[in-house]
């Protein structure tokens, strides 16, 4: 029994009972009407002559509100492209198609139902202008070089992808072809196992592709080896396990190619945990190695008031909440430091602090003790109750850390390398210090959180500072020591709402964030962050992130909500940037359902309508977007939940020359199902044959196949039923003659169709032979599934008793 969508066997059936004696070429309806109004559908083309490539406008009139169907079928009778349009209240209509690979004369057709209107489209290009492809060598080793080469178009790009049998892309380069059409470009064969990959080359649907068959690769060995990317923990406390989580190696062989190795910790050498100092690990791999530094640290626990002396050894320095008031002595060390790590509980989280090794004290007072107070958590920060006015104090965090007088005042202590200082849960906030009594707000962003990076006297000055986001966290990294804090503004209207691209001029005080224009920078505020490159503004200029006033009287686009606050980024500069910056918000997944589509918008005072941002990046998992833009105004994120529409009913078909047919009940039952239907002069031309494509399109529409990407074979890379061939093949139900070849517009074979429809309806295989006269001529291949068939009741043969395969 054949078990549909619709009940047992009704699709199939009706599929099998219609073709297996065979009928004509199909023109396969889209989207139907809900009735014939009483206009008689109108067509006009842009042009009646053109070339492949070019775009063609079918226009006319409808009734009002319907879908209107156009499709482009060649003199062949195949239809080699399809869609569907909505007219306006006026009935008018319009769809724009661009010329597919073809020759001769066209025959476009609109309408639907028995409301159709055609015209014809001369195409004057030849043929010959499809781009085809040859390879050097047909056969190769990994690591050797392949040339690909063939004609396209003029002057245009030709992409190259070299994919392997699963489906991955191993290599890819694009290049323009000559103005007489011809191109070339080079590959290495990369690390790759022994079997086929396939080489596609072209643009659009206009594509060519060959396989490259790969043997084993001989005397191919590893020459050496190179970490890319370090591991994640360089730092450990006496008795730590090793840990490479985050480290990447990477294996340049002999013929030319490399990969990223496969390792474990059996790979690293050299490791012991046992005791502190500096350690060089060694990473090897089939007789190559790579080496890298790790420093392995005392633990030290703080007590309450206590100075703990550092000498020669690197130190981690674990300080609990009650031991307020612990120092370190450097006194014997100022002019080079060792390794320093402090982890600090507070009501916060755990502060931590890191002192790099060598780090000198470059600035101090002479008669200053050599003494630095370890990182403790403030309620306030010491300063003038007038510095706070514009600070939200029930949202601060103070850290201080370094050295004071007996007076209580800061002494000013510099260092040659940059300290790290993380505070944790402080993402979003607004960084500053302390000096003289007067709050500072750090306005120097660094791009990469790396003490290479942070000790660069041109990312960070001698004596300065510099913050950034890491994770959740705030991560700072000064050149001094003193109070740092972290704090959310209050809430303040902006002296210029609207003005988007931002103020300039004036002479106002703006605040704000100072960007460098050579050097670009990121900072974050109110769940958002910018990330502006460098070179994208002529000149330096300061950028605030606030949050929106009368956000809640803004329009939203239909079937909006808002799921993030609006934010205001404003900058104090006129004018647009010339390189695109990246915004990215947190959102709320609460607001958050299962049919609302995530979007970054601007909004456009003007016209007063969101606008998506481009190179839109949704992670559900961070609930965040990202998305480009040239210019500052207003951002949101929104969820756009878009309101499906109710498919009309189909229109009633009458076919004129399927009366008394033995198949007549069939056909009107797939016309219903919405698999086939007529062609313009409203005959079925029901004895006519049918192609391999068309019956594929068949059965992905009888069987409601889900759409899958499946083979798409050299003879169907720019054929009308591409996709429907490659669903069919995804579900297992049709294949190719052979990996490069599948034969769209050849006529089907009963013992074919045979095969399909067992595979398609999943008949069980029959291990009886055949019964009909002319068994013998049935393949081998196709035996079990007539058989199937035939014991399903879907074939019955012909009267004589033969089957005719």
């Amino acid at each position: 029994m054949l078990v549909g969508k619709n009940g047992p066997g009704k699709i199939a059936l009706c599929l099998m009972l219609s073709l297996f004696l065979g009928f004509g070429s199909l023109i396969v309806p889209g989207t139907a009407n809900a009735v014939t109004g009483e206009n008689e559908v109108t067509l006009a083309l842009s042009s009646s002559t053109a070339e492949i490539g070019d775009e063609i406008t079918a226009s006319g009139i409808a009734d009002p509100d319907t879908w209107v169907s156009i499709k482009v079928v060649d003199e062949t009778g195949n239809i080699v492209f399809y869609d569907a349009v909505k007219s306006e209240d006026s009935g008018a209509y319009s769809c724009t198609f661009r010329v597919p690979i073809s020759s001769g004369i066209l025959t476009v057709v609109a309408g639907y139902g028995t409301n159709v209107a055609t015209g014809d489209l001369t195409v004057t290009t030849d043929v010959t202008t499809d781009v085809t492809l040859e390879l050097s060598s047909y056969g190769a080793k990994v690591g050797d070089v392949i040339t690909t080469s063939g004609t396209a178009g003029p002057d245009t790009w030709i992409s190259i992808k070299v994919v392997d049998e699963t489906g991955n892309i191993v290599f890819y380069d694009a290049v323009k072809s000559k103005a007489g059409g011809d191109y070339s470009c080079e590959f290495r064969v990369p690390q790759v196992s022994p079997g086929t990959l396939t080489v596609v080359a072209g643009y659009g649907t206009n594509v060519a592709s060959k396989p490259l068959v790969i043997s084993e690769g001989g005397d191919v060995t590893l020459e050496s080896i190179m970490i890319t990317k370090p591991a994640t923990k360089l730092v450990y406390i006496k008795g730590d396990s090793l840990d490479i989580s985050g480290l990447e190696v990477t294996g340049h062989y002999s013929n030319g190619t490399s990969r990223v190795e496969t390792i474990t910790t059996a790979n690293v050498s050299d490791f012991d945990s046992s005791k502190p100092g500096r350690q060089l690990l060694t990473i090897t791999i089939n007789g190559k190695t790579a080496t890298y530094e790790v420093t392995i640290t005392k633990p030290i626990e703080a007590k309450k008031d206590q100075t703990i002396t550092i000498e020669d050894d690197p130190v981690t320095i674990t300080v609990p909440v009650e031991a307020s008031g612990a120092k370190i002595d450097v006194a014997d060390k100022k002019e080079s430091l060792p390794l320093i790590a402090v982890r600090a509980a507070t009501d916060v989280g755990k502060v931590e602090m890191a002192i790099p090794e060598g780090t000198k004290i470059s600035k101090a007072p002479a008669d200053w003790n050599g003494k630095i107070q370890l990182p403790v958590k403030l309620d306030k920060p010491n300063v003038p109750k007038d510095e706070l006015k514009d600070i939200d104090e029930s949202d601060i965090c103070v850290i201080s850390v370094g050295a004071k007088d007996s007076d209580g005042n800061d002494i000013v202590l510099e260092f040659d390398q940059a300290v790290r200082l993380l505070i944790p849960g402080q993402k979003d906030r607004t960084a500053a210090y302390v000096r003289n009594g007067k709050l500072i707000k750090i306005t120097r962003s660094l791009a990469q959180d790396k003490q290479a990076f942070a000790n660069d006297n041109n990312n960070i000055p001698k004596g300065e500072e510099a913050a950034l986001d890491v994770g959740n966290d705030k991560v700072i990294w000064t050149k001094h020591f003193t109070e740092f804090l972290t704090y959310k503004s209050k809430e303040t209207t902006p002296d210029k709402p609207g003005t988007g691209g931002g103020g300039g001029g004036g002479g106002a005080f703006f605040g704000g964030t100072a960007i460098k224009a050579d050097q670009g920078g990121k900072l974050s505020g109110h769940g958002a962050t910018v990330e502006i490159p460098g070179k994208a503004f002529e000149k330096d200029f300061r950028v605030k992130i606030e949050k929106a006033t009368n956000a809640a009287g803004l329009p939203m686009p239909q079937g909006g909500k808002l799921a993030s606050e609006v934010v205001d980024i404003t900058k104090n500069e006129k004018g647009d940037f010339t390189k695109p910056i990246t915004i990215t918000m947190t959102f709320d997944k609460s607001k958050v359902d299962d049919k609302a589509e995530i979007g970054l918008y601007w909004y456009d005072s003007s016209s007063k309508t969101w606008n998506l941002l481009d190179n839109i990046e949704v992670d559900m998992d961070k609930a965040t977007v990202s998305g480009e833009t040239t210019h500052f105004t207003k951002f949101a994120v929104i969820a756009v939940t878009f309101v499906e529409e109710v498919p009309p009913t189909p229109p009633v078909v009458v076919l004129t020359d399927i009366t008394g047919h033995w198949a007549e009940a069939s056909i009107k039952a797939l016309v219903d199902k919405g698999a086939i239907a007529g062609y313009p002069d409203h005959t079925f031309q029901p004895n006519r044959t049918i192609t391999r494509a068309e019956f594929a399109k068949v059965l992905v529409k009888a069987f409601e196949l889900e759409a899958k990407d499946g083979k798409v074979f050299e003879d169907t890379a720019s054929h009308w039923a591409k996709d429907d061939i490659a669903t069919a093949n995804a579900h297992g139900i049709i294949k190719g003659y052979s990996d490069q070849k599948f034969g769209p517009n050849d006529l089907i074979t009963r013992e074919q169709v045979a095969v399909m429809v067992t595979r398609a309806a999943k008949l069980t295989a029959s291990d009886q032979a055949p019964v009909f006269t002319d068994s013998a001529k049935i393949s081998d291949w196709a035996k079990e599934a007539v058989v199937s068939a035939a014991e399903a009741g879907i074939i019955n043969g012909y009267p004589d008793g033969s089957f005719q395969p």
